[in-house]
């Protein structure tokens, strides 16, 4: 069993077994801006490929309109003017490029994080991103079929900064069912602001184009259901029993304090100051919410510090309950009452199908048991593909357990931490 290891992004969220919350982390992200040079194709690489030229383009709608609010400065897609596109790995918000010549573009991308791909002209300007289907904005490379070594998207259509492919390859290239694609979407609806959003700063630039990181991460402490007399629980309450929302930047003159404001319904409808926290290398400020809070609504929030002021765009998240991965736990006891072994399948609420595939989703699984007034070491699989552990080693008693938690770093570096209660 591996031994138990730390992890920003929730080293602090477990405080909560204890009652009350002290603080939660992120994880940062990590990497570093850079467009690799060519090397040869290997089997953990596929190629993608797409076209301008036989595709419509709209120079203005009512979605350029809608997403006005992401940058200060948005530019309608000319296929004529596209130069480049960028594709951004979620997590660790590094990035590589490719030239659009003649209308085509032809670039390898690792079988590994999810990747957003925008579009931007010859003086770098923001020109529009990739979207799939039901809120996707991101290509789950991890679960490419194998065997296929391109992805051809096809003719590329826009409207506004909205670019849909002929070929979408979700179902085709890259088999997900209809319930791993709406989990998907909720997991990676807080990057695809960004991707959606590259401008933070607000300067007429692409942010990463200039060395500069902006992103937030959130974490959900959610209570799941209850066990009852079963050693499986029932999917019940799903109720956020606290956020923590963290706003980083990489900004080398970081301020102690930022305050950041919200539309209306959030936290921060009124101007709010939060106090800087160590969080890696990055500049870190962050909210922790009070008990049983509601979710954040969409919309801008604006974080000022004393040189800059950066907007991100949240998204919406009021079926966050129904469409989020939820690994569902079933106990399986010793002769002594013992815990000899915790396994777990994976579902959305709303959803019929169980065991979904979390690849492409999860990035690290934590199990977490407690009693009332003591929580037991953090378990973490040895990998996040693993559907159970063996505790039999631990000697915990089933009668003493207060609650179980599965907790799970997503590919967003989102953390979702599921509690199930006796």
């Amino acid at each position: 069993m591996k031994k138990v290891k730390k992890n920003i992004l929730s080293i602090l969220f477990h405080a909560f077994l204890s009652i009350p919350f002290l603080s939660c982390g992120g994880s940062g992200g990590g990497g570093s801006s850079s467009s690799p040079p060519s090397s040869p194709q290997t089997s953990n690489d596929v190629t993608i490929t797409g076209n301008f030229t036989g595709g419509t383009h709209a120079e203005s709608s009512w979605l350029n309109r809608a997403f006005a609010f992401l940058t200060r400065k948005a530019f309608a897609l000319d296929p004529n003017r596209v130069s480049k596109v960028l594709i951004f790995s979620a997590g660790s918000y590094s990035y590589q490029s490719a030239n659009v010549i003649n209308g085509t573009f032809s670039v390898k991308v690792a079988k590994s994080n999810p990747i957003g791909m925008i579009f931007v002209g010859s003086d770098n300007e923001y020109l529009g991103y990739l979207y799939l289907r039901n809120n996707i904005a991101s290509l789950p490379m991890s679960r490419v079929k194998s065997g296929v070594a391109t992805i051809d998207l096809g003719a590329l259509s826009s409207s506004g900064l909205v670019v849909e492919p002929s070929n979408n390859p979700l179902g085709n290239e890259i088999p997900m069912t209809p319930d791993e694609q709406t989990a998907f979407a909720q997991l990676n609806s807080t990057f695809a602001t960004i991707v959606k959003n590259p401008d933070v700063d607000g300067n007429g630039s692409i942010d990463l184009l200039e060395g500069k990181k902006y992103f937030y991460e959130i974490g959900y402490h959610l209570e799941g259901g209850n066990f009852g007399q079963s050693l499986t629980p029932t999917i019940s309450t799903r109720r956020v029993q606290r956020i923590f929302i963290t706003f980083f930047s990489n900004v080398t003159n970081c301020p102690s304090s930022a305050t950041v404001t919200g539309p209306v319904g959030s936290p921060f409808e009124s101007p709010t100051t939060l106090d800087r926290v160590e969080i890696g290398s990055y500049c870190t400020h962050q909210y922790v919410s009070d008990l049983y809070p509601t979710l954040p609504p969409a919309g801008a929030y604006r974080v000022d510090y004393p040189d800059r002021t950066l907007t991100f765009a949240f998204p919406e998240q009021s079926n966050l309950l129904a469409n989020a991965l939820i690994p569902v736990p079933t106990v399986t006891l010793n002769d002594d009452g013992t815990i000899k072994r915790l396994s777990w399948k994976y579902k959305i609420a709303s959803g019929e199908e169980e065991d979904l595939n979390p690849e492409s989703m999860i990035r690290e699984i934590l199990i977490n048991c407690s009693k009332a007034s003591y929580a037991y070491p953090t378990i973490i699989p040895d990998s996040p593909s693993a559907k159970e552990v063996d505790m039999s080693d631990r000697k915990i008693p089933w009668e003493e357990v207060w609650n179980i938690g599965t907790e799970y770093t997503d590919y967003f570096n989102n953390l979702y931490d599921w509690r199930w209660y006796k």
